[in-house]
């Protein structure tokens, strides 16, 4: 994924500051307020997290600065004081979700009292995020003695129980400051936006960044949202094979290898197809709500093109050497991409396809966008992204061996073909009554394409003794590289 820190001196701390995340996630800086404006109002949907700092005095005195300073009444160095707080209600203004930002400034409270205070209103009334909060609380230095910290829970726990949250802010007298808070600029603005019935988003102390780390742990490691890795997946296959049609042509749309001459598409139209798909994303992730028809809209636009798809004629002039498979001399089978893709569009055609799972999505856009386009073979970044979708702690099995008995008929085709480069998975598909979910059939087809059982190729001991899993079909695309 992508996130935006803006920070007003020129970094050297982005291992520090950024330690959980830097090595997996593409961390861009900007150290100016006029480019970080220009960057939000230009470039927005292109990130998925935002981390500002409140004071960007070390920005340049540009025209826009003189301009919004003199709008206010204040000095352009009193302006650049608060210019993070204007950033933030330019990303509100804008639509970015305020539960992707978060402020990192030496401008707010040590890690105290306060601000476990606003972790627990926020957190309010998840119990299992309060307790973990409450826990933190005990452990910090807040906490003096085994009986504050008893009465802390009890509290906590009665007004969890009363569903009340009066009863937290009894958390207050344990605190060593008590009442003796001293202001700075993020309470100023927290006071601004809680007096309007409203909360701003969390702010984590520079000199003190453990608490830092934990959010973007448990953000964007331990409980990644599906939704951005997919997002951020369609993207960067935008950019990627946009570039790539523009450099080599037609020759990169293997799409045209499944068409008649006169139904090729053009560079043109290969631009117009990743833009769409890129469309329908929106910075905000669909509510549980709207996320099946956003599913669907997003699959019917990827699967569309493959109405006039004949798979069963992929031409030969497009079984290079490249294309062949180093796994036990199993022959790699572009066509059969394609065919899945055939297949998908006349499902979602007729209305027998449900899939209600970014798992799912992430499947199929790995399938679909290796058919339509003539990828090297090699694992492309965008690929990965859409790997990362499958969640090692949620693993979803596939029930092949049910499904083998389901299709029996077809299998059995399968498996008397003597030559893996004649393997046609659809000969008998017509045939196929289909039951919903129907979708698993198309992690059949995937199933088999790359490891059918046959005499001379023995990938998988005992394969019919197990069910396959998320994981298991990720490792299988992984080793075609």
């Amino acid at each position: 994924m992508k996130l935006l820190w803006i920070e007003d001196h020129q970094s050297d701390r982005k291992i520090t500051y950024f330690a959980p995340i830097y090595k997996r996630h593409d961390i861009k800086i900007i150290t100016d307020f006029t480019e970080s404006l220009n960057t939000i109002k230009k470039d927005l949907n292109t990130f998925d997290w935002v981390v500002l700092d409140i004071d960007l005095t070390n920005s340049e005195f540009t025209q826009e600065i003189k301009d919004l300073s003199g709008i206010f009444g204040i000095t352009a160095e009193e302006f650049l004081k608060k210019a993070g707080m204007r950033l933030l209600i330019e990303l509100i203004q804008l639509g970015f979700p305020e539960q992707r930002i978060r402020f990192l400034t030496a401008n707010t409270d040590p890690v105290g009292v306060r601000y476990y205070l606003r972790e627990l209103q926020r957190a309010w009334p998840d119990k299992d995020i309060l307790k973990r909060i409450v826990d933190r609380f005990c452990c910090s230095n807040e906490i003096k003695n085994k009986r504050e910290e008893k009465e802390v829970k009890e509290g906590v726990d009665r007004a969890i129980e009363s569903n009340t949250f009066d009863i937290i802010w009894e958390i207050r007298k344990f605190s060593q400051l008590r009442d003796e808070f001293t202001t700075n600029t993020y309470e100023e603005f927290n006071k601004i936006f809680t007096s309007s019935l409203l909360l701003p988003p969390q702010a984590y102390y520079k000199n003190n960044i453990d608490e830092f780390h934990i959010w973007l742990k448990s953000s964007l490691i331990d409980e990644p949202n599906k939704y951005l890795k997919l997002r951020r997946g369609f993207l960067e296959a935008s950019t990627i094979l946009s570039e790539m049609l523009e450099k080599e042509g037609s020759k990169a749309l293997k799409f045209n290898a499944f068409v008649s001459a006169d139904q090729s598409i053009t560079i043109e139209d290969g631009l117009d197809y990743l833009h769409s798909l890129t469309q329908i994303f929106s910075i905000r992730e669909p509510s549980v709500d709207s996320a099946e028809r956003f599913i669907r809209h997003l699959l019917r636009t990827l699967s569309h093109p493959w109405e006039r798809a004949q798979p069963n004629s992929y031409r030969e002039k497009c079984f290079a050497p490249e294309y062949i498979d180093k796994l036990s001399n199993c022959y790699l089978p572009y066509r059969q991409f394609g065919k899945i893709a055939k297949i998908t569009r006349n499902l979602f055609a007729h209305n027998n396809l449900k899939i209600t799972d970014f798992d799912d999505v992430a499947f199929l856009a790995l399938i679909l966008l290796r058919a339509f386009f003539s990828l090297p073979n090699c694992l492309m970044s965008f690929e990965k992204e859409f790997l990362s979708v499958f969640n090692i702690h949620e693993s979803k099995k596939i029930p092949a061996k049910s499904l083998r008995s389901k299709y029996q008929r077809t299998i059995k085709k399968i498996l008397e073909i003597d030559e893996p480069n004649n393997l046609d998975l659809f000969s008998s598909f017509d045939d196929l009554k289909f039951d919903k979910p129907n979708y698993l059939w198309l992690y059949l087809l995937y199933w088999e394409t790359f490891f059918p059982i046959q005499k001379n190729i023995h990938i998988i001991p005992n394969y019919q003794n197990f069910e396959t899993d998320f994981d298991l079909l990720k490792g299988t695309f992984l080793r075609l590289f």
